[in-house]
């Protein structure tokens, strides 16, 4: 069984969001054993910090990295539901462990997304964590369920 961890900015405060997260991290465990790690938010204070506020963000990102390791930028490609699908399916060939993770408002460092396997992007516009989480496990999902045959994705 494969190994999904979700490593998000933040602290996971909304209460909603975080009951639809749980809802399919369950409908997941009949392939995955998903976690979702928090790392704190360093947001800047000012323009002039937003490169220190990534420095500091990057030190715990990086030691949440395992196995194959997605960042979800909005410079990352853009894959449909099929293609994720597809490339979860290709990762699971070599890799027990997916890692996505989510950056914090000012985005990653050069360094997070250089030792990153893959950036994937949701498009071009940014999300606010917690909504970011929740299209991507409901992403997720949605692909296991393409690689299982089950009509959930449509």
């Amino acid at each position: 069984m494969v190994k999904i961890k979700i490593v998000a900015t933040g602290s996971g405060k909304e209460k909603e969001l975080t009951k639809s997260v749980e809802d399919f991290t369950k409908r997941l465990s009949a392939w995955a054993n998903v976690s979702v790690v928090y790392v704190p938010e360093f947001a800047p204070k000012n323009n002039g910090e937003i490169e220190n506020s990534k420095k500091k963000e990057s030190i715990l990102q990086l030691k949440s990295f395992e196995g194959f390791t997605i960042c979800l930028d909005r410079r990352g490609e853009m894959l449909s539901s099929e293609e994720f699908a597809k490339k979860i399916d290709n990762i699971m060939l070599s890799s027990s462990t997916i890692t996505f993770v989510i950056g914090g408002s000012c985005g990653f460092s050069k360094e997070v997304l250089d030792k990153a396997n893959f950036v994937m992007s949701f498009g071009k516009i940014t999300f606010p964590h917690e909504i970011m989480k929740l299209v991507l496990i409901e992403q997720i999902y949605r692909a296991f369920s393409i690689n299982n045959n089950l009509p959930y994705h449509k």
